[in-house]
């Protein structure tokens, strides 16, 4: 059964949205009572941070309509920029070789006679066979890993370059995202994000999904704040 998410009742099965509160409703109570969590502590962040710069408490309507606004932000598809997947791998392909050609040496030396391992007979056996499998592993791996940064770096430039211009457009549109004096600081933040970002969208249909939420919310922060 579908529930509110801020006043916490419960709707027949059909009902898509609270008459009362005028939000969506979420499908059981458990998600009800995460979201309503979620609200309280956004309450308390203006209660805290917004409401000595206002001046007043934000009435209700004013907190749904930010919750409405962050909640469609947060539904856009999640972007991993291929800059931090390249660092990803660099790390993991750096720590993979070093674990299977140290491994891989230890065991070489041990059968050498150079070094002595704690075990022998047939534990030393499983020990080469298991081991010496499990380090060739992490070579492969790390050998991928590689192979997916030489992969990368081509995106990399390409994705620092898109951003860049996705940058330039949202600083050229500035004053598009004037947003009325009445909102509170969050509030108009979040309006001028997703203006920008369908902005964006529409200017750059090519674009992978969540990308420009991406750059502007993690870089064109300062372009869209008001003079």
């Amino acid at each position: 059964m579908p529930w509110c998410p801020v006043c916490k009742l419960e709707y027949v099965e059909g009902s898509t949205e609270c008459p009362d509160c005028k939000v969506k409703l979420v499908e059981s109570l458990e998600e009800a009572e995460d979201i309503h969590e979620e609200i309280e502590e956004m309450e308390e962040t203006i209660e805290e941070n917004i409401q000595p710069m206002m001046g007043e408490t934000p009435d209700e309507e004013t907190i749904k309509a930010i919750y409405e606004m962050r909640k469609s932000l947060e539904e856009m598809p999640n972007y991993k920029a291929k800059s931090d997947m390249l660092a990803e791998h660099r790390s993991a392909a750096f720590a993979l070789l070093v674990c299977g050609i140290l491994g891989g040496l230890a065991l070489l030396l041990n059968a050498l006679g150079l070094i002595k391992l704690p075990v022998s007979g047939f534990s030393l056996t499983m020990v080469y066979v298991v081991m010496g499998l499990l380090f060739f592993i992490f070579l492969v791996c790390g050998v991928r890993s590689l192979f997916r940064c030489r992969e990368l770096k081509p995106e990399v430039v390409k994705e620092s370059e898109l951003k860049e211009k996705i940058l330039a457009f949202v600083n050229e549109r500035k004053d598009a995202y004037k947003t009325s004096e009445e909102l509170s600081p969050e509030e108009a933040y979040l309006e001028k994000c997703k203006t920008a970002v369908a902005d964006v969208e529409a200017e750059f249909p090519d674009l992978e999904p969540g990308f420009a939420y991406y750059v502007v919310d993690r870089f064109a922060g300062d372009l869209t704040d008001e003079d």
